[in-house]
């Protein structure tokens, strides 16, 4: 009698603890929607006019490179020097958000890269181009980092998976709106006596820096002062991060300090694998257009040879149009892209799995990108094209569940500099990529090798990170919870989550 009583009364317990842990986990979750709906818009669309900047190049590249008397070698390296100054500056940046605040230093980023931005249809000569687009990614250093260490003040490293994957989904939401957009603008050519190409840079670099002053005013400084939270939902929410610091803090006491975060080899390991994805990534976004234009008009049309054009003349109206029209057909691989973002870190959300939702889409994206050129020279502009889209949706369906490692093993204020290391290392893969696409091209006539090699990089970075130790974090957090000392550790995941049917009745001999 006394073990049957024993028993229901520890099945009883089993049963509360689980309910108490599924109510929990569904008021984080719900919690959780709320902050995406309050931070994701405006750091998403941070995002989309980031990337606006840097793939608006690629849609006036037809027009600029004659207009500025480059070469392809010349076009590919300045695509690339943006992410010098990444490098440079993406560190010292990261570490300046932690002190001054999200709100503050992002907005001030983008004032100053929208001016910048705006400043490059002022450019004249092949010198002047280079040196711009060094000090524009002075400029935007820092803003990812930034974005991600503010996020991981209001979500864990799970929920931090979708949200990094929704801001990137701004690269590709960007390129999306930024083929009709530039398409537009670069029919403007010879309007008070401009080129096309200075006035996408002209619209889009004010719009930049007017956004600058929204994001001021409209992003959440920090858990306490949320304002798409009730006051009720930003007491736990703060309970809940310093709870969960704390249990970081004892697992790992050197964890959140900027010591371990530049000393931390996973930092530059995931850094060094990004890398090699990126130089294939940055490389396609820049030179999507050149190589669609040989597709379509032949080798001889790409890219024109350098000389001088006069704006509003008829070469140049012909230069815009055809630049209008590729800006068009872009729409359909960018749409892909943005939706395979999502859609992954979704799934990996969801299943809580990353290594697999990491290396998949890459072995796809490094296999599609080194049959592109077969695939148009054999089968003809549509097939080719398939095979481009699955290329490019491959090469970043990737970045939220790999943007979020670093939050499942650092903590606190070390994330923001582990995220600029991250960048740092993977901002050298812009810089190459771009210039081995030029270099290798036989001056825009041929892409085979630079698709070769750079799709061949791309499966390196896929083993790399097959084989990084990922952290599976428990789906109801009860690990922590129980660390924490608020919940009794014997409440396993299944226990927490599953059916109140399958709880385990495990009781105690009398």
């Amino acid at each position: 009698m006394d073990s049957a009583k024993l028993y229901g009364a520890g099945l009883e317990d089993v049963r509360t603890a689980a309910v108490g842990a599924r109510a929990e986990r569904a008021e984080v979750d719900r919690v959780a929607r709320k902050v995406y709906w309050g931070l994701l818009p405006l750091l998403t669309v941070m995002g989309v006019f980031i990337y606006l900047d840097r793939s608006n190049l690629s849609f006036i590249s037809g027009q600029i490179i004659p207009a500025l008397g480059l070469t392809s070698t010349d076009y590919g390296l300045g695509s690339g020097l943006p992410y010098l100054g990444y490098v440079v500056a993406n560190i010292p940046s990261s570490i300046i958000v932690t002190h001054v605040g999200a709100p503050t230093w992002l907005a001030a980023l983008m004032l100053a890269w929208g001016v910048v931005s705006a400043c490059t249809a002022a450019v004249r000569t092949r010198a002047q181009f280079f040196c711009i687009r060094v000090l524009l990614g002075i400029t935007e250093a820092g803003c990812f980092p930034g974005a991600w260490y503010h996020l991981s003040l209001f979500l864990d490293d799970m929920q931090l998976n979708f949200a990094f994957a929704c801001v990137l989904a701004g690269a590709a939401t960007a390129q999306v709106i930024g083929g009709p957009l530039a398409s537009g603008l670069l029919l403007l050519d010879g309007m008070h006596g401009l080129y096309g190409w200075q006035w996408v840079f002209l619209v889009e670099g004010v719009a930049t820096a007017a956004f600058g002053v929204v994001l001021f005013f409209g992003l959440p400084r920090s858990p306490t002062s949320a304002w798409c939270l009730s006051p009720a939902e930003r007491a736990a929410l703060s309970a809940r991060r310093a709870t969960e610091r704390e249990v970081a803090e004892r697992r790992d006491p050197s964890g959140g300090t900027t010591a371990r975060a530049l000393s931390d080899w996973r930092n530059w390991y995931i850094g060094a694998a990004m890398l090699l994805t990126q130089c294939g990534n940055v490389a396609l976004m820049y030179f999507l257009p050149l190589l669609l234009r040989n597709a379509l008009y032949g080798p001889d049309a790409a890219p024109v040879p350098p000389g001088a054009l006069t704006a509003g003349d008829s070469h140049a109206h012909e230069l815009a149009r055809q630049a209008s029209r590729i800006a068009l057909i872009t729409l359909a691989l960018y749409f892909a892209t943005m939706v395979s973002q999502v859609v992954t870190a979704w799934n990996s959300k969801r299943t809580n799995e990353r290594r697999w939702h990491m290396t998949i889409p890459l072995l796809l994206g490094g296999v599609a990108l080194m049959a592109t050129e077969v695939a148009f020279a054999r089968l003809g502009f549509i097939p080719g094209y398939l095979v481009l889209i699955v290329a490019g949706g491959g090469l970043v369906a990737y970045n939220g569940p790999v943007s979020s490692l670093p939050a499942t093993y650092l903590h606190g204020t070390a994330r923001a500099p582990a995220y600029g290391i991250v960048n740092s290392v993977t901002a050298m893969g812009g810089l190459l990529g771009p210039y081995l696409a030029g270099a290798l091209s036989k001056n825009g006539t041929d892409y085979s090798t630079p698709l070769l090699t750079l799709g061949a990089f791309v499966l390196a970075a896929a083993i790399m990170l097959f084989a990084f130790p990922t952290y599976q974090r428990p789906l109801d957090d009860s690990v922590s919870i129980a660390e924490s000392g608020e919940m009794t550790p014997s409440l396993s995941k299944r226990e927490a989550s599953g059916s109140l049917d399958d709880v385990p009745r495990r009781v105690s001999s009398a």
